[in-house]
């Protein structure tokens, strides 16, 4: 039901060949109010944080640490950390890492929300939108191509022309 509610939300845009430049008034607009985040990302992205200060202290550590570390029995943390904090800053930076890819696998780019709102038509067939380059100029203006290539090199040709008139 809902995947039919999408089709028919759907905007479509007709080119008559690519590379090719278009507007869609609205939608970073739209983009931003529609895409909530998500909470499986906040957590990995707070995760990231707490790693990355746990990153940070261990750095600092290294730096300002004491030169000799004396103890007696058991460990306490403290002496642990002052002990180990290269691989404690090694291990913190690998699980950053980790939760930053975690994160980005719940997040929603304006890339996959354009393929998913926009139909795209080139002389009147619908192209696959995920498998051209867009690129997002000022004021949802928009370019598309075939291939990164052909993309830079049109956007030199516009800059071109802009810089002649």
């Amino acid at each position: 039901m809902e995947d039919n509610n999408i089709e028919a939300n759907k905007m479509r845009i007709d080119l008559d060949a690519l590379p090719a430049v278009f507007a869609i008034q609205g939608f970073t607009a739209i983009y931003h109010a529609s895409v909530k985040s998500n909470p499986k990302e906040k957590f990995w992205s707070i995760l990231a944080i707490v790693f990355g200060c746990i990153f940070i202290a261990s750095v600092l550590t290294v730096f300002v640490g004491p030169d000799q570390l004396y103890i007696q029995s058991d460990m306490s943390l403290s002496e642990f950390w002052q002990l180990y904090p290269g691989p404690i800053a090694s291990v913190s930076f690998v699980l950053i890492y980790g939760c930053i890819q975690i994160a980005s696998q719940f997040s929603t780019n304006w890339k996959s929300y354009f393929s998913d709102m926009i139909d795209v038509y080139v002389d009147s067939k619908i192209i696959d939108a995920t498998g051209y380059e867009i690129e997002t100029l000022e004021n949802d203006n928009f370019v598309i191509a075939k291939d990164p290539e052909a993309l830079n090199n049109y956007i030199n040709k516009l800059r071109s022309q802009l810089q002649e008139n």
